[in-house]
């Protein structure tokens, strides 16, 4: 908790150069990750079905195309052929499309509020016709 994210990225960069020079200890947790993140990736293309999945980071980073295969091959083994369509690339230039994100998500927060307004009445309305 009392790490800065540069000595956080740092240490995830050394655990990715030891996995890439065969460290077990390494290669384990990289397997262990990319599991864990493949079925979150595999649920979320079940639940979303988007046609490409974009992947990136400290991480990603530091293997691009290992770590890509990695979460396909988690992903994909979990889902049915009907789902086989979507692509999960990796994100080369990640810092440009976390701005994008950002300013994307600023932008949108003066309509968060017509949203949950909206959620609320249709949810009052759908619990006043049940009682009805």
């Amino acid at each position: 908790a009392e790490m800065s994210t540069s000595e956080r990225n740092s240490l995830v960069q050394k655990g990715i150069r030891l996995a890439l020079r065969g460290d077990e200890t390494a290669c384990e947790a990289l397997r262990s990750i990319t599991r864990n993140l493949g079925i979150a990736i595999g649920n979320a293309i079940a639940i979303l079905d988007p046609r490409v999945v974009f992947v990136f980071g400290t991480m990603v980073d530091g293997a691009p195309d290992l770590i890509s295969d990695l979460l396909r091959k988690e992903a994909f083994g979990r889902m049915g052929s009907h789902m086989m369509g979507t692509e999960i690339r990796a994100l080369r230039d990640s810092k440009e499309f976390l701005l994008r994100g950002a300013a994307g998500l600023a932008l949108w927060q003066p309509y968060k509020v017509l949203q949950e307004d909206n959620v609320g009445a249709r949810s009052i309305k759908m619990s006043g016709s049940r009682r009805g």
